[in-house]
């Protein structure tokens, strides 16, 4: 009984050290960083667009570090890791305060990028692939919930000390706020618990290891789907303001909107990922594709009526929750828990790329059509290749391929 107690109580704290890791790795290193756009670019005298660069660089960098996570894991524990990245976080945004030039940014986006994977999803979700057994996609949204809830107290803080200083407080009040949260996760992080506590034989027996993974087709099949699902909502939410107010919408409205999305996406992540535990991985794929196909419907007909963009405004902050639990959940689902880090790790690798390009390529796919509407047609056509991808990946993975 006490042992029993002993390991809720462990995985209540894991959940908790997610919660503020994904609140520095999204909410503050994301989802705060657009209050630095107009004074930083201002301040420098350089372009939006040059200064957003930052951003790029971060992710394309992080791509190769995330399958180093892994190797990292059998060699560091994860206290040490989140140590030594957070740490190093916090000392890069202490850099981003005290630059002067443009391409100091850009080298403190390098480094960005190197020390984000070791406080990232792949650590996270590897914590709570090894404590949770039972509703690990629930424990999966409630830790990634973090994201938002975290951004959106953070940000007004942000812009406060932009306005009553300058931006440069800006930064050094992030590094402030991620060297609290770092230290309070390191202190709640319990490393991986016996087998006998967290994994039963008969899971052990149906794991695969990941070079018999990566000779899957189902495999592939799962990177093709998840892939499709990260290039379309990346290249959807940034362009949902300028979507909104060409629909004849005010700035405000279009800012509420998104600010609503936001907020409901916290808690759909953990209604997800609770949803994914009941219904398991295939059945969980008509939950991923409805979703997200429901939301593009009815963003096109939100120029129609204000209801429609109420019920949009609710279906994508459920469909944006397939940004973040789909591919741990279903990683772990098709291909077990002992070697999770390495499968996810590559999952995450891959899907890396199209939350890159996503941004990029609804832009350019709009100049050439000019028309958003036609993008979010060829989106839904996306979606639905995706959730074939999914289904047929399910499918090979119970016949052993």
């Amino acid at each position: 009984m006490n042992k029993l107690i002993s390991d809720n109580r462990f995985k209540i704290w894991i959940v908790i050290a997610g919660f503020l890791l994904s609140g520095v790795n999204i909410g503050i290193s994301a989802n705060s960083n657009v209050a630095f756009y107009a004074p930083v670019s201002k301040a420098l005298g350089v372009s939006v667009s040059a200064f957003s660069a930052t951003a790029s660089i971060t992710s394309f960098v992080s791509i190769p570090f995330i399958l180093l996570i892994p190797v990292l894991l059998k060699k560091f524990s994860n206290r040490q890791i989140v140590l030594f990245s957070g740490m190093s976080f916090v000392l890069i945004k202490l850099l981003f305060g005290l630059s002067n030039s443009l391409w100091q940014m850009y080298v403190c986006s390098v480094g960005l990028g190197l020390c984000l994977p070791g406080i990232g999803y792949v650590v996270i979700n590897s914590l709570i692939n090894d404590w949770f057994h039972a509703s690990n996609g629930k424990a999966m949204g409630m830790a990634a919930s973090g994201a938002g809830i975290v951004g959106a107290i953070v940000l007004p803080i942000i812009n406060l000390m932009i306005q009553q200083y300058n931006w440069r407080w800006g930064y050094f009040t992030q590094a402030i706020i991620a060297t609290v949260m770092v230290l309070a996760a390191v202190l709640l992080i319990q490393e991986k618990p016996n087998d006998t506590q967290a994994v039963s034989p008969h899971i052990q027996e149906e794991t695969k290891q990941t070079a018999s993974a990566l000779r899957s087709p189902s495999f592939y099949f799962l990177m093709l789907g998840l892939l499709l699902i990260l290039v379309i909502g990346s290249g959807v939410q940034p362009y949902l303001m300028i979507y909104l107010t060409g629909a004849n919408y005010s700035s405000a409205f279009a800012a509420s909107a998104v600010s609503a999305i936001l907020l409901i996406n916290t808690f759909a992540k953990i209604i997800m990922g609770a949803a994914f535990d009941k219904a398991g991985a295939t059945n969980s794929v008509w939950i991923i594709g409805g979703s997200i196909v429901l939301s593009l419907v009815l963003m096109l007909t939100s120029r129609y009526s204000i209801i429609f963009t109420c019920l949009f405004v609710v279906a994508f902050a459920f469909a944006y929750a397939n940004m973040s639990i789909p591919a741990p959940f279903l990683t772990q689902s098709l291909y077990g828990r002992q070697n999770f880090s390495g499968n996810y790790s590559i999952i995450m690798a891959v899907t890396s790329m199209g939350g890159a390009i996503g941004n990029y390529l609804t832009g350019f796919l709009s100049e050439q059509f000019g028309s958003y509407d036609t993008v979010w047609y060829l989106y839904i056509a996306g979606i639905l290749m995706s959730t074939v991808c999914l289904f047929v990946s399910c499918g090979l993975s119970k016949k052993g391929y």
